[in-house]
């Protein structure tokens, strides 16, 4: 009789593993083709806006415009309030 009782218990156990695969597949779902393209890691242009600003001799002395400044303080301030508040 406890032979039989292991036996009810795999089956039970691997229709339980059975119901939560078919929900992930059915929550997740299936690759068909249709989905975007990942996006590419090698960005050029983004790549020469860095070597511009690495050679900006402004941004090396830290003489930055008070304007600049103000302004970027103000979006700081606005992600500040978007994050915590």
């Amino acid at each position: 009789m406890s032979s039989q009782f292991g036996f009810i218990d795999i089956i039970l156990l691997a229709m339980f593993a059975g119901f939560i695969i078919l929900r992930l597949r059915n929550i997740l779902g299936r690759k068909t083709g249709h989905q975007r393209k990942p996006i590419s890691r090698y960005f050029p242009k983004g790549m020469q806006a860095l070597k511009d600003i690495e050679n900006n001799e402004a941004i090396k002395t830290g003489d930055v415009d008070e304007e600049v400044k103000k302004q970027f303080l103000k979006g700081a301030d606005v992600a500040y309030e978007q994050i915590i508040i």
